[in-house]
């Protein structure tokens, strides 16, 4: 389950479910989109994947960002993945707002 309370707001799995997208931290810096999407396609079709990157060296941020075409696999994919070892690195997955 997502733990991501929001005071006096919707909880972390509706969040997830209606805005569809997902942000994904710890990421390896080595990790590229192509990777991320061979890791969240099994849990749904990708509408865009974003990997965060310093405007100045082009180097990886270490998050992402990962929106699915069907909001109601963001929460099915965060619930699978969240914790999981990725690339050597656990990483962590939390609802994100819409953008």
């Amino acid at each position: 389950m997502l733990h991501w309370p929001l005071a006096g707001g919707p909880s972390a799995e509706e969040l997830a479910a209606t805005s569809g997208r997902v942000m994904v931290r710890n990421l390896a810096y080595c990790t590229t989109e192509e990777d991320l999407t061979g890791l969240f396609s099994p849990h749904g079709e990708l509408t865009e994947v974003h990997l965060v990157r310093d405007r100045r060296t082009r180097q990886s941020k270490g998050f992402a960002y990962v929106l699915f075409m069907i909001p109601e696999c963001a929460p099915r994919a965060a619930e699978a993945l969240n914790g999981a070892i990725f690339q050597g690195r656990l990483i962590n997955i939390a609802p994100a707002l819409p953008r």
